[in-house]
């Protein structure tokens, strides 16, 4: 469901989900075999929940957007079969939730683009990233705790004839927060990267 009222910048996007995957693979946790890419059948993934998005305009030029999601993912039906493998985890039992999918999520984002003679073509930014837990694997046994990451830019763009220049500066985990990125269905966790800055330069003709 979408709402754009008339007059107003702003627009909200809705979407509700009850979807249903089947043979979802994982890893076998065994060394002799992760490196040739040995898989299991996990079985069926549940996944229901709900999206919202939201974007528009504050005032003038200060624009905003923010999302939320809320997912409920759990294995549907497992294959029961024991783990053929020295070393390898179970794939994860019925109603057991999905490794890595938080239950919550979201993001906020502001950005303001200056319009005045001074500062005209500079545009500043700044934003949030925040995930709740998430199960580290599919036998539910440890869990990789939340975050919230900061991240901000300023870029300035100007004229040259008939080409746009641009220049835009980003510095993402602000506050150098140590947080868990990713993981991969076993027990190798991806830390997040500290802070880092990046600079880019555009040109359009």
């Amino acid at each position: 469901m979408k709402f754009e009222p008339t007059g107003i910048r702003f627009s909200a996007t809705v979407a509700a989900f009850d979807l249903m995957k089947e043979n979802v693979s994982s890893t076998t946790l065994e060394p002799a075999l992760d490196p040739s890419g040995a898989l299991f059948f996990t079985g069926t993934v549940h996944n229901k929940g709900f999206e919202l998005d939201l974007q528009g305009e504050i005032l003038p030029n200060l624009q905003y957007r923010a999302n939320y999601a809320y997912i409920d993912s759990r294995i549907d039906f497992d294959y029961s079969v024991s783990t053929p493998f020295a070393g390898s985890e179970l794939m994860g039992s019925t109603g057991d939730r999905f490794f890595g999918v938080p239950r919550n999520g979201g993001s906020a984002w502001l950005s303001y683009r200056f319009t005045d003679r001074i500062a005209h073509g500079l545009k500043l930014g700044a934003g949030v990233i925040a995930r709740g837990a998430r199960e580290g694997d599919n036998t539910n046994d440890y869990q990789l705790p939340g975050f919230t990451r900061w991240n901000t830019f300023a870029a300035y763009e100007w004229p040259i004839g008939k080409t746009q220049v641009s220049l835009q500066l980003n510095v993402d985990n602000v506050f150098n927060t140590h947080y868990f990125e990713s993981i991969n269905g076993t027990h190798t966790v991806m830390p997040g990267y500290p802070r880092r800055w990046t600079g880019s330069f555009r040109v359009q003709f």
